[in-house]
């Protein structure tokens, strides 16, 4: 029982053992194997009083973590039916919970980003584990050939780099940041841009390193910026085959649209949606609830303005 109990939350652990201090505090076992329970005499009531304390203590910390997520000078991180959100200077940031292929971004002003490779090959548009995988063979079943062409067309005015990318084997890199953008490819309603995230190299695989995260939002941004867009949809970068952690993912990306949005341009951000994904809603995600609102928390302050 009481392994089990030091497994559970924080806040969850503390109760218990201040619900057992107050249980000692009053009653004592006078036999074990026949469960029989007598009340002390005199009770122990400084026992009771520590074990009332963690009590109030744990449930102040479940309402703190739940409820009322503030950071300095922050608003408060807001539950969403299915995620999170927090505004900060005209802006919505949302984690929102799901799978990108099925998050509506069809409006005129919206743009779905989605992770690739250096390389842009068809490693990641044919792997439906991927994010740009699932969300290319979601939107244009039958017709991910038309879409490489399309790709393949736009790096035309790209400056490639030759690269070993595995032993003997030599390919053309673009670097990490370039953003190739599809304006509503085969006549459909999206928007699309695919960002490379993730590196390949010989002797050191495929990965993504927390700075790689920084320059692709920039870049992704720069065509924002460049198109007149303000929503962007956007999972999880390189937290996939590149390896990231997803919650070190997460910081890093709010860490970097904090970034631009302190220093504003002429462009601003509507809204900003970052998907963590989550398989069905029989799954959790791979962001848990406790750690996003603790992030969004964390978060706020890459958001408020430089000082003047």
């Amino acid at each position: 029982m009481f392994a089990q109990l030091f497994k559970q939350p924080f806040h969850v652990t503390i109760f218990g053992v201040g619900a057992l201090l107050v249980f000692a505090g009053f009653f004592k076992i006078d036999d074990i194997t026949k469960l029989a329970i007598v009340v002390h005499a005199n009770p122990l009531y400084i026992v009771v009083t520590i074990g009332f304390l963690l009590m109030v203590t744990s449930i102040a910390l479940h309402f703190a973590t739940t409820f009322s997520f503030h950071s300095v000078g922050g608003a408060p991180v807001k539950r969403l039916p299915n995620g999170f959100s927090i505004t900060r200077s005209r802006t919505e940031v949302k984690i929102v919970y799901g799978r990108v292929e099925l998050i509506s971004c069809k409006e005129e002003d919206c743009l779905t980003v989605l992770p690739a490779n250096e390389f842009f090959d068809d490693e990641c548009i044919a792997d439906k584990r991927s994010a740009l995988g699932a969300f290319m063979q979601h939107h244009f079943p039958g017709d991910i050939g038309q879409i490489q062409g399309l790709v393949k067309k736009e790096l035309r005015s790209y400056e490639g780099t030759t690269v070993e990318k595995s032993p003997g084997e030599t390919v053309q890199s673009y670097g990490v940041g370039t953003c190739v953008f599809l304006n509503r490819p085969l006549k459909s309603q999206l928007r699309v841009a695919m960002v490379a995230v993730t590196t390949k190299r010989a002797g050191e695989g495929l990965q993504a390193y927390a700075g790689n995260i920084h320059r692709s939002i920039v870049e992704m941004h720069r065509v924002m910026a460049d198109k007149r867009l303000n929503r962007v949809v956007v999972p999880l970068l390189g937290a996939g085959h590149g390896g990231l952690p997803p919650p070190l993912s997460l910081v890093c990306m709010l860490a970097a649209f904090g970034e631009i949005m302190r220093h504003p341009s002429g462009h601003h951000l509507k809204s900003v949606d970052i998907v963590v994904f989550r398989e069905s809603q029989d799954n959790p995600p791979i962001v848990t609830e406790r750690e996003t609102k603790r992030i969004l928390a964390f978060a706020q302050q890459f958001f408020m303005p430089q000082p003047s």
